[in-house]
């Protein structure tokens, strides 16, 4: 269930994407940095290999050999939530790493975001 805090934030950001470059958000959320429409290579627990793609406009794809899931991401203040997924929705800190990301539940790394 969306709060009326996440409503206003999701709205305030909708309507500046609306009226500004993204390059100017991408200091805000790295989910924004990360959203450019170009493929992720993806490594989750386990060591599992995905192609993930992230677009502006809160699409994403996910790729795993021969399947393809379309899902939704939306950028908090340090990272993205993600609703659509198979396993449902979760939300995930991102940080900076020497070849693209890290993304964490908590304190636990959940996902490596490369090119």
């Amino acid at each position: 269930m969306m709060t009326a805090r996440r409503f206003a934030t999701a709205l305030a950001l909708a309507l500046c994407l609306q009226a500004t470059p993204l390059a100017a958000f991408a200091q805000q959320s790295p989910a924004l940095a990360v959203a450019d429409g170009k493929a992720w290579s993806a490594t989750g627990p386990g060591g599992r290999k995905i192609k993930m793609t992230f677009y502006p406009d809160g699409q994403a794809k996910m790729e795993m050999g021969i399947m393809s899931k379309s899902f939704s991401w939306s950028p908090t203040d340090d990272g993205f939530c993600l609703s659509g997924m198979p396993n449902g929705g979760k939300c995930v800190r991102l940080e900076p790493s020497a070849t693209g990301y890290v993304g964490y539940e908590g304190d636990a790394p959940t996902i490596q975001l490369s090119r």
